[in-house]
């Protein structure tokens, strides 16, 4: 005896939605030399680039760089690109000179004006 045997039925709970971005601005990739120059890649367009919101450190007088002694070097020239979401930043260093950037949350994305995400970066 066979039994009738009826179509599948789904029942959404509920619409289907896939993980998106929180909507800050990103940074994508990061290359660096060994005379100052740093590409900064993000994922969409930024805004409000500048010395203030761009800080490149070099060690300070005891020589380890991280640190509250760490020197500003303040003779950095920045430059955007807004077709490639692209940030070149160039310093005046020493050759092999140890240095850090500093990238401020001033940094928006221009959609939105959204803060740079600097938990996951």
């Amino acid at each position: 005896m066979s039994k009738n045997v009826n179509k599948v039925m789904i029942d959404p709970l509920e619409t289907r939605q896939h993980l998106a971005a929180d909507g800050l601005l990103q940074i994508k990739n990061i290359v660096a030399d060994n005379r100052g120059r740093v590409i900064v890649a993000f994922d969409e367009a930024g805004k409000n680039f500048s010395k203030n919101t761009v800080r490149v450190f070099k060690a300070g007088p005891d020589g380890q760089l991280g640190n509250a002694d760490d020197i500003r070097i303040t003779a950095a020239t920045l430059s955007y690109s807004p077709s490639t979401f692209k940030l070149t930043i160039k310093t005046k260093t020493d050759k092999n000179q140890v240095y850090r950037i500093r990238l401020e949350d001033d940094i928006r994305s221009v959609q939105g004006s959204n803060k740079l995400d600097g938990e996951f970066n």
